[in-house]
């Protein structure tokens, strides 16, 4: 795995984040097409979940529907589809949030089981969180 690519960090339900999966902060290389344009854009990804993204993009979206190839390794990418949630600037670049949609289970499964093997002691550790108290 390239170092862009590798997961930084986990992050497990912080404050009021009550998610049931947990968003991975990574840095991943994204191709990214907006609405039907055919022109693909790369981008970096933030942090990444089974059902949606943020990332980088250094161009506005003038639609809301996004297409991404998201890199997991060198070797292996997922193909998902999704809506933007919402955006905002940071470090002088756009930051874009998605929701993925008709996400197949196979492509859910995939990116769990890349977060899964990178750092499973975390993913425990939130979903267990709170049992036995």
């Amino acid at each position: 795995m390239a170092p862009s690519q590798k997961i930084s960090a986990v992050n497990v339900s912080k404050g009021k984040d009550k998610r049931f999966l947990p968003r991975w902060e990574v840095n991943n290389r994204i191709s990214c097409q907006f609405g039907n344009s055919h022109q693909v854009y790369q981008c970096v990804s933030k942090d990444l979940s089974c059902s949606g993204a943020c990332f980088y993009s250094d161009v506005l979206p003038a639609s809301n529907q996004v297409k991404l190839k998201i890199f997991l390794s060198e070797r292996q990418s997922v193909d998902v589809k999704g809506k933007l949630a919402w955006k905002k600037m940071e470090n002088d670049r756009h930051l874009l949030g998605v929701s993925f949609f008709e996400t197949p289970e196979a492509v859910q499964e995939t990116i769990l089981k890349y977060a899964f093997e990178i750092n499973r002691k975390d993913i425990v550790r939130h979903w267990f969180n709170g049992w036995g108290s």
